[in-house]
């Protein structure tokens, strides 16, 4: 299993909603990929962080580093090549960030 079939199996086993994946390997000098996430509260916007972050390691992936704190609606995972953004459902509506690459949307 690569590292994106990896992280999307985590996250659908965690009950992240509306994963979506972004090719930008043609576009971004930072990430080959990002995905894009949402939850419907708090509790479980942390619980499928602390899950990806452990399924990550154990699959034998690093991390670079994670933003957000716990007061965030909007978490960051840089796993070097894949950056996974998790979100909060109201703050990934008013963001819209595949919006922005709407071009880039692959299907895992």
């Amino acid at each position: 299993m690569n590292k994106l079939e990896l992280i999307n199996s985590i996250l659908s086993d965690k009950k992240a909603e509306n994963i979506k994946a972004l090719d930008l390997r043609k576009t971004s000098g930072l990430h080959d990929y990002a995905i894009i996430c949402d939850a419907s509260n708090p509790r479980l916007l942390f619980a499928i962080r602390d899950y990806l972050m452990e399924g990550l390691q154990a699959g034998g992936y690093s991390i670079h580093h994670v933003e957000g704190r716990a007061e965030s609606d909007w978490l960051l995972i840089d796993a070097f090549d894949v950056c996974i953004h998790l979100f909060l459902t109201p703050a990934r509506h008013y963001y819209q960030l595949e919006d922005l690459w709407r071009d880039k949307v692959m299907s895992l």
